[in-house]
């Protein structure tokens, strides 16, 4: 017996157990680290996500203004007595795109592209004779931008299509409106 009136093997008993306790504990301790490192990035990301958004969802409206001075700077006369007003709205213009640039905004380069239907709404297209400029970007009606390498606003634009010469286009037959027969009028010839 030991000086506490346990026996060895009792005492071997009780250090066995508060080992595989403090195992156990340091296990659990373990997956908790795990557990609120996982909860520490996805908090991140989700953080993330919601600022991107939001960016995005402000990021609309600002480049409906970078539209209207384009269209401003297209409606400016080329006289000279207009060249104050078409750097004015030009300095507008370059401000508030590099603005956009600061969140990650960038303009997409569409004309001469390959038409991509993931960066590009076609909204015309326009027949050519150069087989070169089959499915390319002719001209691009309204710019598409881009955030992080995703489509904030595709680009409008024309897109070339070839067309041999002697293919004429598929054309669509119209479509015969519908006609129910009531029941029993069956081989019923129209008066």
């Amino acid at each position: 017996m030991s000086r506490d009136g346990a026996s060895p093997q009792a005492a071997e008993a009780a250090l066995a157990a508060a080992l595989e306790r403090t195992r156990a504990l340091e296990a659990q301790v373990q997956r908790l680290m795990v557990d609120f490192e996982l909860l520490r990035r996805r908090s991140r990301a989700d953080a993330e996500r919601m600022a991107d958004e939001a960016i995005e969802r402000m990021t609309e409206p600002l480049l409906g203004v970078v539209d209207d001075l384009e269209r401003a700077l297209s409606a400016v006369p080329e006289d000279p007595a207009w060249s104050s007003v078409a750097t004015g709205i030009r300095m507008v213009q370059q401000k508030l795109l590099s603005a956009l640039e600061r969140a990650g905004i960038e303009a997409m380069a569409a004309r001469g592209a390959a038409f991509d239907p993931a960066l590009h709404q076609a909204v015309e297209a326009v027949e050519v004779e150069d087989p070169s400029q089959d499915g390319r970007v002719l001209e691009e009606l309204r710019r598409g931008f881009t955030r992080r390498g995703r489509v904030v606003r595709p680009a409008m634009v024309k897109v070339g299509v070839y067309r041999r010469a002697g293919d004429e286009p598929t054309p669509t037959p119209p479509e015969a409106p519908s006609q129910t027969i009531p029941d029993g009028q069956e081989g019923i010839a129209d008066e």
